[in-house]
């Protein structure tokens, strides 16, 4: 329960004042005050529902968590490959597979910045959930 579902248990206050009528020689001040019972039930409900919300988020929260660690191992293999190739260039003579290396190591490298900007958009995602799931 959260602190606004409290103010939904407050009575409802109503001052009156009752003008004079026969018997009575002065006016009299009421003060009435009402519960309403169906404002547990909403409140349970309420809470019903943030804790659906919370659950669905949490696991979207955990699948895009799955998501980001699967893309930086990938980033990191495409890494450890970037490197490889790095070796083997500074290894050879010929031109040609010289030139042929660096367009690999360039189209890798393209591809981890991908999966870099894929990263962070994961991370502003679990960010999003993250501050959604507070406020709820």
């Amino acid at each position: 329960m959260r602190a606004g579902d409290f103010i939904k248990l407050l009575p409802d206050i109503t001052i009156s004042k009752r003008s004079p009528s026969e018997g009575f020689v002065e006016e009299d001040i009421y003060i009435g005050a009402s519960f309403s019972t169906g404002s547990i039930f909403s409140i349970a409900t309420a809470a019903a529902e943030r804790r659906e919300a919370k659950q669905k988020a949490l696991r979207a929260v955990q699948s895009a968590a799955f998501r980001i660690r699967k893309l930086i191992n990938k980033k990191y293999l495409l890494k450890e490959r970037i490197w490889k190739y790095t070796q083997i260039k500074g290894s050879t003579d010929d031109p040609v597979e010289i030139a042929r290396l660096d367009e690999k190591i360039d189209e890798i490298s393209i591809v981890v910045e991908d999966l870099e900007i894929d990263i962070e958009k994961g991370m502003a995602e679990i960010e999003m959930l993250y501050s959604n799931l507070i406020f709820k």
